[in-house]
């Protein structure tokens, strides 16, 4: 049994460049931004992923937008292949304005080996990027055989909706003629207000509040667009400084960051339990703390736990010895639960 969570995939973050200006953006993307990995930045850390942690099989490109690094990306997605890794695309589709563009692009994209893309779309999104564009994106894919995932934002009063894009009847002719229907996967992503800009309710919406854990935060590995190594894939990472591991141990190799991040008491924590059932234990446990009752998703309670200094006062007065101790426990415990299943 290995002694921590295994990583099976990572993510690069190639750009915080995007042709989309979404108000609630997670990453804090636009037009405007100009930070971007090179082919050379890329493929050192796929290398250093390969040679080190081996049970990586899935690189993930997402940004920003991905698409933007043009020829680079065709190149690194080539490179991850021959290197035995499936690739998966996060792309918001800009580039299918019709069909010969959208041909064009996935054929270059199957051509260097892609497994996968995800197309993110919904009521924000949408004020940039129309739905029929990304229509073309997914029958281009379809076509082709490429697993295609389709990401649509889910809020209270949601105008766009699941259902929405499974009735167009493109949708639909495409569908019926695959030989797999796991081929097209269509997911409701709950959209939450980070900037707080606008205020999104979720009152309809099953939001995932990761009560049995959250696996990314021991389990994901990743590169930003500066380059440096990032221990979470959520949608408030970048307002987390904990989460920033080149930031924390500078110094260190990669895997090297990885062990230190597995030492990491509250880290542990928040893999066993989540977000939200240590938010609501401290809650408990210090009757001078008021409940937010504004945070409805994981990686806002995520948050709210590492930036509420009165909140993070009141963990370590509850990690006490035996406090302590159970958690490690039921680390262990889920540890060796999830080592059994990989076995089986």
């Amino acid at each position: 049994m290995t002694n921590m969570p295994i990583i099976t995939s990572a993510a690069i973050i190639t750009t915080d460049k995007c042709t989309a200006a979404c108000q609630e953006c997670c990453f804090l993307c636009n037009p405007n931004n100009q930070n971007m990995l090179t082919l050379e930045q890329m493929k050192s850390f796929i290398d250093e992923i390969k040679d080190n942690i081996p049970t990586v099989g899935l690189i993930v490109f997402t940004g920003g937008e991905a698409t933007l690094l043009g020829k680079k990306l065709f190149e690194v997605i080539k490179y991850a292949t021959i290197n035995g890794l499936k690739t998966r695309i996060v792309t918001n589709g800009w580039w299918a304005k019709n069909k010969k563009s959208a041909d064009r692009m996935v054929g270059s994209l199957v051509d260097a080996g892609l497994s996968e893309i995800n197309f993110s779309t919904g009521d924000n999104h949408q004020e940039w990027i129309d739905i029929n564009t990304i229509i073309n994106g997914c029958i281009a894919s379809m076509e082709r055989r490429l697993l295609t995932v389709v990401s649509i934002e889910a809020f209270d009063g949601a105008i766009f909706s699941m259902s929405d894009f499974f009735n167009d009847d493109r949708v639909k002719k495409i569908y019926e003629g695959l030989e797999n229907k796991q081929d097209l996967q269509v997911i409701a992503s709950p959209w939450v207000s980070i900037n707080k800009l606008k205020n999104f309710t979720h009152a309809t919406v099953k939001t995932d509040s990761a009560i049995e854990g959250c696996d990314s935060v021991l389990s994901y590995i990743g590169m930003d667009e500066k380059g440096e190594v990032t221990a979470c894939c959520g949608i408030t990472q970048k307002k987390i400084f904990e989460m920033n591991l080149s930031k924390l141990y500078p110094d260190l190799t990669i895997k090297e960051m990885i062990d230190k991040r597995a030492t990491d008491l509250l880290k542990i924590w928040i893999w066993v339990d989540g977000p939200k059932f240590i938010y609501d234990t401290i809650i408990n446990f210090d009757s001078s703390l008021k409940k937010n009752k504004a945070l409805i998703h994981t990686c806002q309670y995520c948050i709210e736990i590492y930036r509420n200094r009165k909140l993070q006062k009141s963990i370590l007065k509850y990690l006490d010895e035996r406090n302590t101790l159970n958690i490690l426990n039921r680390y262990y415990l889920k540890l060796y639960y999830q080592n059994k299943t990989k076995e089986t």
